[in-house]
């Protein structure tokens, strides 16, 4: 499938964002500031979280002069808790990953990094309450403003939760010479709504309806700030949230699949990026 430069349309309210995610499984968002100020918390804390998040992947191993064995590594903060990473990890040769479950008692956080806990859980907060927002603006789009007769019973208790949704730093080495490095290849999240912070390295793709990629992150403008644009993206989870009242699945037409995208193989410099993905665990 070929690339695209088609020109992609920035949201600046939750309502059209609803629309975008409606027409096209995935939608740009603006984070602009608004009256209490909200929104200006949310770019200097995604701002923060990279500075952190960068802290700790370039932070040294600490090595024992004597024989060279390791004395700290970043793999003590580690950990497999109910079948789910937490913490540190490296995927492949091409990325680290250090992945938060920030409402979690067993989620292992590194010793000397309080600020890097503390933004995290911020962060995680701020961008859960987003996407319920963009829920809540699904379900008014969809004449369905009523959360009564639209979510089944058993879901309305995990929409606030953040246990099982994780915070995800990727820091993607970037490289020019290796062409078939698979930084990650295309996919869709199992969860309800994920949210993107573009980076101001290019390297998002989403692939369109009309089959073409587009990257989300070539549309930034020298005035747009890492932190300032978010991106969208429908999940698996998000038509078992759309149930109607009696449970039956709604209609072919009225159905939002999830979004497939990727991270191209050819990056120019190291990519640092931040997700977060609101999982529902009763759906």
């Amino acid at each position: 499938m070929s690339s695209s430069s088609a020109p992609l349309c920035i949201q600046t309210s939750i309502l059209d964002v609803a629309e975008s995610l409606k027409k096209s499984s995935f939608a740009i968002y603006r984070v602009v500031s608004d009256n209490d100020g909200s929104n200006d918390v949310l770019t200097d804390l995604i701002k923060v979280a990279s500075r952190e998040a960068l802290a700790f992947f370039e932070s040294e191993d600490i090595r024992n002069d004597d024989n060279d064995e390791l004395v700290v590594s970043k793999k003590k903060y580690q950990a497999i808790i109910g079948g789910h990473l937490h913490g540190y990890n490296e995927p492949s040769d091409a990325k680290y990953l250090f992945r938060a479950f920030t409402a979690s008692n067993d989620q292992p956080w590194p010793n000397n990094k309080k600020d890097f806990q503390s933004v995290s859980t911020q962060l995680a907060d701020r961008l859960h309450t987003l996407l319920l927002d963009c829920w809540t603006a699904l379900l008014m789009v969809d004449k369905r403003s009523d959360n009564t007769t639209t979510t089944p019973k058993r879901l309305k208790r995990d929409l606030s939760s953040r246990n099982g949704c994780p915070l995800d730093y990727f820091l993607y080495h970037g490289t020019t010479t290796n062409a078939y490095m698979n930084n990650c290849s295309e996919h869709v999240d199992r969860g309800v709504l994920i949210c993107i912070c573009l980076s101001n390295v290019p390297g998002l793709e989403i692939l369109q309806n009309n089959g073409k990629w587009v990257c989300p992150e070539e549309i930034l403008k020298e005035n747009d700030e890492a932190g300032s644009l978010v991106c969208i993206l429908a999940g698996q989870q998000l038509n078992d949230m759309l149930l109607s009242k009696n449970g039956s699945r709604r209609n072919d037409a009225d159905s939002i699949p999830p979004c497939i995208h990727r991270v191209r193989n050819s990056l120019p410099q190291k990519r640092l990026s931040i997700t977060y993905e609101w999982r529902c665990s009763n759906v």
